[in-house]
Parts: C-alpha cells; structure tokens; sequence
C-alpha cells in the first residue's frame, strides 16, 4: 500500500496543504521548525487516529481555527481508496471511501505503517506503559478485535478501582465484574504473548544484520508468562486476585493484570536497557521497527508504509548502509532530513524530494 496524495487544512503550522507522494521514496527536507514532522504526524494519524507526539487532539489545530482536516488518496492492492478525518475541539469524524466509520477498531486494520524517529528509543529505554502502547497499537494494526477486546478490559479496570476505591464489601457485584475482568485479561494476555513471539521470528536477524551482534530477542514480562501451565491461567489469575483482594481495597488499585505487562530486550545475557550501550540500544528498537514490518507483510501480506523522521542522522555510516538494506523500493518510504548531505546519493538519486519552509511546499 501507499499514500498517493495529502491534503491538510489548519493541521498544525499549515493552512493548506496539498501533496503528492511517489509511491516508492519521498525525502522531505527542510530546517528545524518548518513543518517537516507535521507532515509525517498527519499520516500517522491517518493510520491511529491520533498523533504520536501528544494526546491532545485540540493542540493540533492551528491557533484560532475551529478545526482541522486531513484527507488522502490510499492505493491497497488493486483499489484506491480515500480517507477523511474531520476534528473539532468536540467531536472527530472519520470517512473512509465516504462512508462514516463508527467503530475504530475496524478501521485500525485498514492502513499500515511503521514509523521510526528518535524517541523511539523511549520504547527500550523508557517506562512500561510506553512498551504496552507499543504493543496496543502494533497489534491493533493486524488485528481488529484486540483493540475491541483492549476498550472492554480498560472501562472493565476502571470500574473495578472504581469500586474497591468505595470500600464496600459486594463481594457478589465483584465476583461479577472479575469473570468479566478475567476473560478480557486473558484474551489479551495470549494475543500480546503471541505478537511477542511474532517479533523473535525476525528481530534476531534482523539485529545482526544491522548491529553484526546476535542473539536479540525480546522478553514477555507478566503474569501469564509467570504460569507454566497456561491451560490454567484463569484459576491462577483468580486465585491471584482473591489473595491480592485486601491489599487492593487499602490503595484502591487492582495489583494484577495486563496493564501491568511490560517486555525487556535481552541480547545474549543482557538486558539492553540497564546494560547496553547507546548504539547497541538504538540498533534494538530499530530492529523492532522492522520486526513489526515484517509481521505486517507476512501475516497480513501488506507491504506498510515507513515513515522515517530524521532516522539517518542518529546512526554511524556502517549502520546506515546497512539498514538502507531493509528500505528497498517495495516500501513506500517517507524521510525527513535537515540536510540531504545526511542521505545517501543512491537514494536520492531515486527519490521524490520535497522542500518545506514555514509550512508550505517549494
């Protein structure tokens, strides 16, 4: 699949704005502060529904404006389709192929990217829920009823704080909600364990091609993984919270779940976040970009589209060329740059480039 073209109005620091992408490699370039990153955070929104960079849709309307939009022409296999996304300060609208999509995780399967930038390296290095929302949206993107299943168990926690929060003692209103609790929990808990596997698949090559260091593989940390016979999973979970039930009423906070998951990098014997060094962890979470990738193109047979802000300029000349080895022009590729010094000539060579300043295309 590919973007075939873009359209923005009062979407961060532009007006209006109307683009057409090639449908192979795109070099966006320009200074800092021009709106080179405004434009890929507008196609990741496409793809989530939501930036990457903040949580407040109304932070991306441009200053004194009511709204944004944002409109594309999407090529999936033989079709092209269109998306439109209407957001105001109180309500967001989402068509596709001008048809109002209702349910979000429905339309979380449609568009596929990946996209690489600096903070990524916040995924290794930063706390869990970073990790999960990792997770959350990766998962969502190949499959719809994860994050049906995700919408239900987080308004089922938040009931049950909720209640032990009020110290009552219903112990048959608890009982009810924890069946309910404990199903959603468990669907999660395999579906995140079976991604992770997904990603060992390919994350170890992938990493030795890159780094030239073997022995990647990424670690499910929770409670499912902590049960061996995992046939058994809803008795221990049970189990689990009955014993963890006083403990629960005193700070009104359920102790166990999967919004307690978390996954670590483990390279050889080492935990690469207490142990590795700054290359060995940016090669990871690179590494990891291209195994959500490959997932994407075997288990959904979607080549995604990359979106890559600034990814060059964090890597050494070895590790450039070799990860210029895994962007081939099958992909649609979308890079920002301050300076085209920064990318290879090869590369340039075969792409579309794109001049911004001060929010507008030259």
């Amino acid at each position: 699949m590919f973007f075939k073209t873009l359209e923005l109005q009062n979407f961060r620091n532009y007006d209006f704005l109307n683009l057409k992408l090639d449908p192979h490699i795109n070099i966006i370039v320009g200074k800092n502060g021009q709106g080179k990153t405004n434009i890929l955070e507008s196609l990741y929104y496409i793809a989530y529904l939501k930036s990457h960079r903040i949580n407040e849709d109304s932070v991306l309307i441009k200053n004194d404006k009511n709204g944004f939009k944002i409109k594309s022409k999407i090529k999936r296999e033989t079709l092209v389709d269109e998306v439109k996304i209407e957001q105001t300060s109180e309500s967001k609208k989402i068509f596709f192929n001008q048809t109002e999509m209702l349910k979000r995780g429905e339309y979380l399967e449609l568009i596929n990217i990946v996209l690489f930038e600096p903070s990524n390296l916040e995924i290794l290095k930063g706390s869990p829920n970073i990790r999960r929302d990792f997770l959350n949206d990766s998962i969502s993107q190949i499959n719809s009823n994860y994050y049906n299943v995700l919408n239900d168990f987080n308004k089922l926690l938040k009931m049950r704080n909720e209640f032990l929060k009020t110290k009552r003692n219903d112990l048959e209103y608890l009982e009810t909600l924890d069946k309910y609790y404990i199903e959603k929990a468990i669907i999660i808990y395999q579906m995140r364990s079976k991604y992770i596997n997904k990603i060992n698949e390919f994350i170890t090559d992938i990493y030795q091609n890159i780094m030239n260091i073997n022995d990647l593989k990424i670690e499910y940390k929770s409670f499912y993984e902590r049960i061996e016979d995992k046939s058994n999973i809803k008795e221990a979970l049970i189990t689990e919270m009955k014993k963890n039930y006083n403990k629960e009423k005193y700070t009104g906070l359920t102790i166990e779940g999967p919004q307690k998951d978390d996954f670590i990098f483990i390279s050889g014997t080492t935990n690469l976040k207490e142990y590795g060094s700054q290359g060995q962890q940016r090669g990871a979470v690179i590494a990891l970009k291209f195994a959500e990738a490959e997932i994407i193109k075997k288990y959904k047979n979607v080549l995604p589209v990359f979106l890559l802000d600034d990814v060059f300029s964090e890597l050494d000349g070895i590790r450039k060329n070799n990860l210029l080895k895994y962007i081939t022009s099958d992909y649609q590729i979308i890079l920002t740059t301050t300076d085209l010094a920064k990318i290879s000539k090869k590369l340039i060579a075969e792409a579309k480039i794109i001049k911004i300043s001060d929010g507008k295309v030259f």
